[in-house]
């Protein structure tokens, strides 16, 4: 399967886009710890990924509020798997819809 470029931008902060009620567990105290995990992940990955040598897979934007996923199909193989279960490209993509990411269209260069 054949993948396009990914660029992902976050949404802004001040609009409070958070997982909704329906997509947070009902015990909050034991789950506490977990309702931020994935933006850490990503953070920590996106951090890292230059030391691990795959930067020409995925990598923030010099504006530092994206980033982009160069190789969906390396990404999947090499870069996911250390950091989290997914292991369908469109599984990734919906966790970062859940957190309010949006795609960025790349425009004409």
């Amino acid at each position: 399967m054949a993948y396009s470029e990914l660029v992902v931008g976050a949404v802004s902060s001040a609009s409070g886009h958070r997982p909704t009620e329906s997509h947070r567990s009902s015990s909050r105290t034991a789950n506490k710890e977990k309702e931020f995990q994935f933006p850490a992940k990503l953070y920590e990955m996106l951090e890292i990924v230059d030391s691990l040598g795959l930067s020409d897979v995925v990598t923030w934007l010099p504006n530092g509020r994206s980033f982009q996923v160069k190789d969906p199909t390396k990404f999947m193989e090499l870069v996911v798997p250390r950091f989290f279960k997914a292991t369908k490209y469109r599984s990734f993509q919906r966790q970062l819809n859940l957190w309010g990411f949006i795609r960025v269209v790349k425009g004409q260069g």
